[in-house]
């Protein structure tokens, strides 16, 4: 049997990466929490500077919790009655005074936590347990009012900064450290960046505590390979770069390469809880241009991009990610992509060659503005041993070219299929999309197994089969009644 096929026929995908990559409660349904909130205090116990839960469902008072860290460190715990610390009230406090969440498995930051003195955080994650993350949601975000104040997370201390150039100098005098953006920075004043913003090679971690950078604008011709906010994140002797939980919000980037919004190479390293909206355009030979990423080697999860790509000359162009040889887990992209001459055009990816698409959707419209072209709802063109599994593209889907014979390079889902990978519970839009045939899935292969055509009414009537239910909900209020994903839902 395909290894691959092995990999993918379960409700989630069984390697390491996919269970480590995903929050605790995406990857094997919810958990118990405890959750800071302004309710009253239950079954939880308060006592020399230490909370900790006694029981399910526990909570503690968010103004009670203000009042002990006006006067003490305060350590709140999840203990082995709760797995999750669930941060569901906004938080803030002046004092001088440490705070640490330290949880069984994950922390998730629902409402804004704000550190307005010298106050110091520390965060644990998998204390006992395994499979937790540092997530954001609701826009929520950490903010520190100074970058002199201390941060750790899971022991290892973050060095705060304001803006991005310096985040740049950091790396670059060591492109290994732990940084932290520590609140939201307008980069409209730094003008067009003309080189990308950070041009070190990083091998490090940079947390973006849920923050935003906005109005961010480079427009990269000439001596780079790559652009995005990241020239390059990196894995090498048992350093692997990340950079997680950051929003760009409107950027604007242009480049020759590989050129994605926030990283224009990743090889090898971790990108999650990120997003981008704005513009990305770029083209040149063999270059990759995505929506967030231009070339992934790396691994993906639960981010997203409502950019509109444009790929003049590019050879791959994605919503999300232009060229892909690895792992995209619990992600999505809403922009509209544009393919340019000899590209392969998706709603995602433009090209997947050998990687695995996972827990993932597209919905923005597809298109090619030449006479050589693959465009698919979600990818343009696959190779390798890929694996795609519950999957769904619902973006509308056009070519104007004359070397598309019978609509060979056209698939509802798939433009060109080349792979020897394996899909399974993966589907298209056949309203939306325009692609009715049921045997054009994957364009050029008929009836392509794993790949099936639903109309609009039928997505929004239930989730699809084999759509995991701990993974994707459906709302008529949400993403357009389209199924969406429960620890990454749509803006």
């Amino acid at each position: 049997m395909n290894p691959i096929w092995n990999k993918l026929r379960g409700a989630v995908c069984v390697t390491a990466l996919s269970i480590a990559a995903l929050p605790a409660f995406m990857a094997t349904g919810a958990q118990a929490s405890l959750i800071i909130s302004s309710a009253a205090t239950a079954h939880v116990k308060c006592g020399s500077g230490v909370c900790i839960a006694m029981a399910k469902n526990a909570i503690l008072n968010v103004k009670q919790l203000r009042t002990l860290l006006a006067t003490s460190n305060v350590k709140v715990a999840t203990g082995h009655a709760t797995t999750d610390i669930e941060v569901s009230s906004a938080l803030s406090w002046g004092s001088p005074k440490m705070l640490t969440l330290d949880a069984l498995h994950s922390i998730i930051v629902d409402k804004p936590v704000t550190i307005t003195g010298r106050g110091a955080l520390a965060l644990v994650t998998n204390d006992g347990g395994s499979a937790g993350t540092l997530s954001f949601s609701n826009k929520a975000h950490i903010q520190f009012w100074k970058t002199t104040n201390s941060l750790r997370i899971n022991g290892a201390a973050y060095k705060l900064v304001n803006n991005i150039t310096e985040l740049a100098t950091n790396i670059a005098n060591n492109n290994q450290g732990h940084y932290a953006l520590a609140y939201s920075y307008d980069a409209s004043g730094d003008g067009i960046y003309l080189t990308p913003p950070v041009p070190t090679a990083f091998y490090g971690t940079f947390e973006g505590l849920g923050n935003t950078i906005s109005n961010l604008s480079m427009n990269i011709q000439s001596n780079y390979s790559e652009a995005g906010l990241f020239i390059e994140l990196d894995a090498v002797s048992g350093l692997t770069g990340a950079v997680l939980d950051i929003g760009l919000l409107d950027a604007n980037v242009n480049g020759m390469k590989q050129v994605g919004a926030l990283v224009g190479m990743n090889v090898g390293g971790t990108i999650r809880g990120a997003w981008a909206t704005g513009f990305v355009s770029g083209g040149g030979v063999a270059s990759s241009v995505g929506g967030l990423v231009g070339l992934n080697r790396g691994f993906i999860s639960n981010s997203h991009a409502s950019v509109a790509v444009n790929g003049t000359n590019a050879w791959a162009v994605g919503g999300l990610v232009g060229y892909n040889e690895s792992e995209i887990a619990g992600s999505y992209a809403t922009g509209a992509v544009t393919g340019g001459y000899n590209s392969y055009a998706g709603g995602l990816v433009g090209e997947l060659a050998g990687g695995t698409i996972l827990n993932s959707y597209a919905t923005g419209k597809v298109t090619d503005s030449a006479t050589r072209y693959d465009v698919g709802g979600l990818v343009g063109f696959t190779t390798g041993n890929v694996g795609i599994s519950q999957a769904y593209s619902a973006g509308a889907l056009s070519v104007t070219g004359a070397n598309c014979a019978n609509l060979a390079c056209l698939g509802g889902m798939i433009g060109n299929d080349g792979s020897s990978g394996s899909f399974v519970s993966s589907y298209w839009d056949t309203t939306t999309s325009r692609v009715s045939n049921s045997s054009q899935g994957c364009g050029n292969v008929s009836n392509c197994v794993g790949v099936g055509g639903l109309t609009t009414t039928q997505l929004q009537s239930g989730r699809p089969s084999g759509f995991n239910p701990t993974i994707w909900g459906e709302s008529a209020n949400l993403n357009k009644g389209l199924p969406y994903l429960l620890a990454n839902p749509p803006n």
